[in-house]
């Protein structure tokens, strides 16, 4: 009884561990889902997943768009929409930082390549800290 009770509290330990583990965004998943946050010009999402220093700057970006009229916010929206990201290639850097090379495809004619530096902060959550 004693036993089952010891294994019981383990299994619980052990599957309370690796949800706690899995809840952690991988580099690749912060980078996609900052580059739809950015894409769709919502720069207060973009900047959740960014070092408090890119935040900011996104924070400004954020700003000067509510200064635009609204049909000119639309209007980048809708554009912004039909570009397609697709990150490319992962490279590691040490323990704490990844460099991520990424294409923007407008169409197949169109395109932009980039790179975005991600690092770990005193979380160790992945954050953006450059693009």
């Amino acid at each position: 009884m004693k036993i089952n009770k010891l294994l019981v509290a383990f299994l619980l330990l052990a599957g309370g561990l690796t949800a706690c583990k899995s809840s952690r965004q991988t580099p690749e998943t912060v980078a996609e889902n900052f580059l739809r946050a950015y894409l769709t010009c919502d720069y207060e999402a973009a900047a959740q997943y960014c070092q408090p220093e890119a935040a900011a700057f996104l924070t400004d970006s954020q700003e000067e768009l509510n200064t635009l009229p609204q049909e000119i916010q639309e209007e980048m929206r809708r554009q912004a929409a039909g570009i397609q990201p697709s990150l490319l290639q992962v490279t590691e850097h040490g323990r704490d930082t990844v460099c991520i090379d990424f294409c923007l495809r407008l169409d197949s004619l169109h395109h932009a390549d980039g790179q975005m530096l991600l690092t770990r902060n005193a979380e160790k959550e992945w954050r953006i800290q450059g693009w």
